[in-house]
């Protein structure tokens, strides 16, 4: 049943606002809607909706809860005292008048979307404007430098050249001319008959070999050719690596490697993988990072991967068990604990696997057999972790309440739905004594007070079981959920 809220309101010139005392609502729950002339605030059980007298811009509508008290501020359009917060007409008028209200506001809405995507839209285009610019700015100047380079190793090439030519010719200066035969007898007979005692000059010849050891530059020896093979990673997939496909790629093999162990890709080795891939230890130590930082759908595919590998690493079903709760997963959850159980399983895990699978039956609603887990899980316990012990033992008294409220809520759920409600209102009481925070039992007893006429305890067990879901502490939900107190004794996670 939907309940009129109470308000106060206040006006200047400028605007209008509204005050509304929440009375131990949590923010999460409260809703606001403003159009240019209507006004919505839900907070469970309550509504107030405000047909305005005056047009507020309400796109700067501003809202703020402190101290369990929502203050609404409504700018006005135009300035000026309205005198009254609300308009005065007839149903049909009403309701019409908050249909247009809404069209606008719908109106604006979109106007302000499409606004916004043109201006990203051109944002993006501007930013690809900009680095084409850019790029073709960097091109430019790696061609310039290119360039630059070029020049200048032409000029040291010249210059060396030059050098060499010079060299070259100066050797060849040093060296005469070859003298013919002939001649060079006839020479040595004039100087035969000469009187003069002064002898000769010395006549220096250089040979064509050192004439070429001095012109011909030195040239290093061939390099000896050598073959070099170049080999290619192997793929599983027959398409290009790409990075932004890789994710996908690792993810899709974590999930078919049990049908893909034959294929030579994903032997160690053969596709590149590290030993952090094929190693059941490294795997589980993946696993734990990744439950530690509250992944626990990836932390579940690395215990799984190190399962595969070894179906005797205990510890990771353990792991993937408590992975499984986290995600609510209870059936899977109970599995891998049965699985591990049924094993040769270190004594060290058997409190945590009891606790866990405990927990899991809570989930499915089969308390009476979570109360024998926890019972055994606090017996293994006791000797070598007694404040673990302790917990399991509280843990215990919880679910044995659990058990004795599903069984009352069983037995009035059978009376209502056999059309006796004063017998399943009784059986309902009996079992909220035992749970008071047992959420289904409340909300069906409001059910059967409403077919006693009892509107006012089925407005009262309705309340109390909102209540219940918006504390901020979700451990106070029982009934139809997890014990969170049974799924997080933190000792018997790792």
């Amino acid at each position: 049943m939907v309940l009129t809220g109470e308000y106060t309101w206040k006006e200047t010139e400028g605007s209008v606002q509204v005050s509304v005392l929440l009375r131990g609502v949590s923010p999460k729950a409260v809703d606001v809607y403003a159009a240019d002339v209507y006004v919505k605030i839900s907070y469970p059980p309550c509504l107030i909706e405000l047909d305005l007298f005056g047009e507020i811009r309400d796109l700067e509508v501003t809202a703020k809860i402190k101290k369990g008290q929502l203050t609404l501020v409504l700018p006005k359009v135009e300035p000026g005292v309205w005198g009254q917060l609300c308009v005065e007409a007839d149903k049909a008028e009403v309701m019409k008048h908050r249909a247009v209200a809404r069209e606008r506001r719908q109106k604006r809405e979109s106007d302000v979307s499409e606004k916004s995507k043109a201006r990203k839209h051109e944002d993006q285009r501007q930013a690809v404007r900009t680095q084409m610019k850019l790029d073709e700015q960097e091109l430019s100047a790696i061609e310039d430098r290119k360039a630059q380079e070029k020049r200048e190793a032409e000029a040291r090439a010249y210059q060396v050249l030059g050098r060499l030519e010079v060299t070259a010719s100066q050797k060849r200066a040093e060296v005469p001319a070859a003298v013919p035969r002939e001649e060079r007898r006839d020479e040595d007979s004039l100087v035969e008959d000469d009187d003069d005692d002064d002898e000769p000059p010395a006549l220096t010849t250089t040979s064509t070999a050192e004439k070429e050891e001095v012109t011909a530059p030195v040239l290093p020896e061939p390099r000896s050719s050598s073959k070099v093979s170049v080999a290619h990673t192997p793929r599983v997939f027959p398409t290009p690596m790409r990075e932004s496909k890789l994710g996908d790629e690792h993810e899709w093999i974590v999930k078919h490697r049990a049908h893909l162990h034959k294929n030579a890709m994903l032997t160690l080795g053969n596709d590149g993988r590290g030993i952090e891939d094929a190693d059941p230890t490294w795997l589980k130590a993946r696993g734990d990072d990744r439950w530690r930082n509250g992944d626990y759908r990836s932390a579940v595919q690395a215990y799984s991967a190190a399962l595969e590998l070894d179906e005797t690493a205990i510890p990771c079903l353990a792991n993937r068990a408590a992975a499984h709760l986290k995600l609510a997963d209870f059936a899977a959850c109970l599995a891998d604990c049965d699985a591990a159980l049924a094993s040769r399983h270190p004594r060290a895990l058997e409190p945590k696997l009891r606790a866990r699978r405990a927990a899991a039956r809570c989930g499915l609603g089969d308390y009476a057999r979570a109360v024998d887990d926890l019972e055994a899980a606090a017996a293994a316990a006791a000797s070598a972790a007694p404040e673990d012990a302790d917990a399991l033992r509280r843990d215990t008294a919880k679910v044995r309440a659990l058990r004795d409220a599903s069984a009352f809520k069983n037995e009035a759920d059978a009376h209502l739905a056999a059309g006796d409600a004063q017998k399943a209102e009784h059986a309902y009481a009996r079992a909220l004594e035992s749970e008071p925070t047992f959420v289904s039992a409340l909300s069906n007893r409001a059910a059967a007070r409403l077919a006693l006429a009892n509107f006012r305890g089925a407005v009262q067990d309705a309340t109390d079981a909102l209540k219940v879901f918006e504390r901020d502490d979700s451990t106070a939900v029982s009934g139809p959920l997890c014990v969170r107190s049974a799924g997080d004794v933190r000792p018997f996670f790792f």
